[in-house]
């Protein structure tokens, strides 16, 4: 069972007896461009969080989608990255069709000093700005490439059909 439920930090604090200090590590804040992370569950009961959106954004062809991502926390948390996949179809070449993304920070280029808003964050720029040369969908890429125009066209339309 997961817990997707708000909950103010507070409350949290005062349930797992916890301080201000150093929660940028533990508690999933909510943080500029509308990420919302709604199961601190998942860090304390290695559940798999479910309630966690983003909202497209502004300067990209995904404004105004709202995108489900899913994130499982290993055991070994914070020395190993964070299981991350979105739920909410979307047109990009970095993200496939099982929700898989391509970022680097995310495999290789994990560190411990990362905090899950740095994450949500650069998978919110990877929505603005795609790299088309770390493809998981090449095909996808090769449009990016050949035809700017369609890519985000067809990208709009995905947003409108499967994010709002």
């Amino acid at each position: 069972m997961v817990f997707t439920f708000f909950i103010p930090v507070d409350i949290w604090l005062a349930i797992f007896n916890l301080s201000w200090e150093g929660m940028d590590r533990w508690l999933l804040w909510y943080v500029p461009w509308g990420f919302y992370l709604n199961t601190l569950f998942a860090l304390f009961m290695d559940y798999p969080s479910e309630g966690t959106t983003i909202m497209g954004p502004d300067d990209s062809p995904y404004h105004g989608g709202v995108y489900f991502l899913n994130i499982h926390f290993p055991a070994d948390y914070p020395f190993k990255p964070p299981k991350i996949n979105f739920t909410t179809k979307i047109y990009h070449c970095n993200i496939n069709a099982n929700g898989g993304i391509c970022l680097d920070i995310l495999k290789d280029q994990w560190s411990p000093a990362l905090t899950i808003s740095k994450v949500l964050l650069s998978i919110c720029s990877l929505l603005t700005d795609c790299n088309p040369d770390d493809p998981l969908v090449p095909e996808i890429a090769n449009i990016y490439r050949s035809d700017r125009s369609a890519h985000d066209e067809t990208a709009r339309k995905w947003t409108k059909n499967y994010a709002m």
